[in-house]
């Protein structure tokens, strides 16, 4: 290895830890604000937040994919067409992607670059449904550990995904007992998300997420925080 190719390893690194360390700053601020932020402002949440979920949960179990943007009400896009490329292990591809179709025939994985978003607590709610989707279309491979079963209501429990058919019993009645209601609202133009999901390797977990909207422009999603309510392992491995 010549003294080039040291020199740009070393400033490959060195870009790598500055990232990280903005990224886990960044989650320090988040999470600081968020527990500063008054309790009665964290109640933000009701049933119409639950409803869009369901409805956009619903459009995704029976693969109406077409049909996404239909419910997301807060949420446009003036040009293209957003698409899924599905799973593909010949090129190790291991979870679908969401992407945007040109007219042009060109595909864009930056999706928040052409959607426009209501600055609202709504809006941000729907960004947030459609960032996490990747986790609920088909993974494979080392991917499957990213699975998740999001829940906003006591009734999704019984509708969980457990790769371990013999422990859903036990797993229902303990997670029933836990508060899984979402929390959506805004601070200082920014919106916080706290939504919980179910994943066969880590057990119950609750997700704790910023939003930043400017301009009807998603400029940012940072999960900045989880707290697992349930730990669990189905004792699986891919």
């Amino acid at each position: 290895m010549g003294l080039f190719d040291i020199f740009n390893r070393k400033k490959k690194e060195k870009e790598i830890r500055l990232q990280r360390e903005a990224e886990r700053l960044k989650k320090e601020e988040a999470l600081k604000v968020y527990k500063a932020i008054d309790q009665a402002k964290k109640l933000n949440s009701s049933v119409d937040y639950i409803a869009i979920a369901a409805k956009f949960s619903s459009f995704v179990f029976k693969h109406e994919y077409h049909s996404l943007l239909e419910c997301l009400d807060k949420i446009t896009l003036p040009q293209g067409k957003l698409i899924i490329e599905g799973i593909k292990p010949e090129i190790s591809r291991d979870k679908s992607i969401l992407m945007i179709a040109l007219q042009d025939g060109k595909r864009d994985e930056n999706i928040f670059d052409y959607l426009q978003v209501e600055q609202s607590c709504m809006g941000a709610w729907q960004s947030y449904l459609l960032n996490s989707l990747w986790h609920v279309l088909p993974l494979f491979g080392h991917a499957i550990y990213d699975s998740r079963d999001y829940l906003f209501t006591k009734e999704d429990i019984q509708g969980i995904n457990a790769l371990n058919e013999a422990d859903k019993t036990n797993i229902v009645r303990i997670i029933s007992n836990i508060d899984i209601t979402p929390e959506v609202f805004e601070n200082n133009g920014k919106y916080y998300i706290s939504c919980c999901y179910w994943n066969n390797f880590y057990g119950f977990v609750r997700e704790y997420s910023e939003i930043n909207i400017e301009n009807n422009k998603v400029t940012d999603i940072v999960q900045f925080d989880e707290k697992t309510e349930y730990h669990y392992d189905c004792g699986m491995r891919f």
